[in-house]
C-alpha cells in the first residue's frame, strides 16, 4: 500500500508521474471539465445549445439543477473503476486534487450522499461519492445528511444492460424523514449515465420532506 501511495506512476493509467501530481500530464490533458451548461437546469453539455439531457425528461422533474464536474471519458472512467474494483488508495487523493465546485445558485440545508452498501463501503474503505461529499460540505460551510440509506443489496449498474439499470435499484434506498427546517437538499454521487439511481434516490428524498433538490456529481 505504502509503494502504492509513494510510487511515481499515474493512478489512471500507470505511467509515470510526480508522486505529489494527480495525474501523469498526459491524463491531465485528457480530462475534460464541462464549460456549457443548460440554461434552465444548469445539466452540463458537450457544446452550446446540446439537446439536455435532464430537460428531455430522462432524469426526474424532481431535480432542480444538475452540476456535473467531469466528462465521463476514459481516463476518469479508469479512474473511478478502479477506486470501486481494485481498492486503489492514492486515487482517494487524486479525486481530492481534481475536485472544484461550480457557482450554486441556492443555500442548501445539508448534503446527502448516495449510499452504496455496507458491505461494499467495508470491501473500498472509501466511497468516492463521499469524498466529493465531504469536499462540497466543507467548502459550503453545511452538514452532511445520513438519512439516505441502502438497504437493499444490487448489481453492479455498470454490469448489466441500461434498460435493467431501473429495475435494479428499485426500492433499494430508504430515507428517513427530514427534520422541519431541511428543505433544501443537495444529493450528491460519483457519475450519472442513464439516471436510474439518481431517480431512485430523488423520489425518496422528497418523500421525506425535501422541498427542492440539486445533484452534484464529479463525472457525467
Amino acid at each position: 500500500m505504502l509503494n502504492e501511495i509513494f510510487s511515481g506512476k499515474c493512478p489512471a493509467c500507470s505511467g509515470a508521474a510526480a508522486i505529489n501530481a494527480a495525474l501523469c500530464d498526459e491524463c491531465m490533458s485528457l480530462l475534460h471539465p464541462f464549460n456549457y451548461f443548460c440554461g434552465r437546469c444548469a445539466f452540463p453539455l458537450l457544446w452550446p445549445g446540446a439537446s439536455c439531457y435532464r430537460c428531455k425528461g430522462k432524469l426526474s422533474k424532481r431535480i432542480t439543477n444538475i452540476y456535473a464536474l467531469y466528462h465521463y471519458d476514459k481516463v476518469v472512467r479508469n479512474m473511478i473503476l478502479q477506486m470501486k474494483f481494485h481498492y486503489h488508495i492514492r486515487l482517494k487523493y487524486t479525486l481530492k486534487q481534481l475536485i472544484f465546485l461550480p457557482n450554486f445558485i441556492t443555500k442548501y440545508d445539508g448534503i446527502v450522499t448516495v449510499p452504496s452498501h455496507f458491505l461494499r463501503h467495508f470491501v473500498r474503505f472509501y466511497h468516492p461519492a463521499d469524498i466529493l461529499a465531504e469536499y462540497a460540505a466543507y467548502k459550503l460551510n453545511i452538514p452532511i445528511l445520513h438519512n439516505l440509506k441502502r438497504v437493499r443489496y444490487t448489481k453492479f449498474q455498470s454490469h448489466i444492460l441500461r434498460a435493467d439499470r431501473k429495475e435494479n435499484v428499485k426500492k433499494a434506498f430508504y430515507c428517513k424523514k427530514f427534520k422541519s427546517h431541511i428543505k433544501n437538499i443537495l444529493l450528491v454521487d460519483d457519475i450519472l449515465t442513464t439516471g436510474a439511481t439518481i431517480n431512485e434516490c430523488v423520489n425518496e428524498l422528497y418523500t421525506a420532506g425535501a422541498g427542492r433538490i440539486d445533484v452534484l456529481v464529479f463525472a457525467k
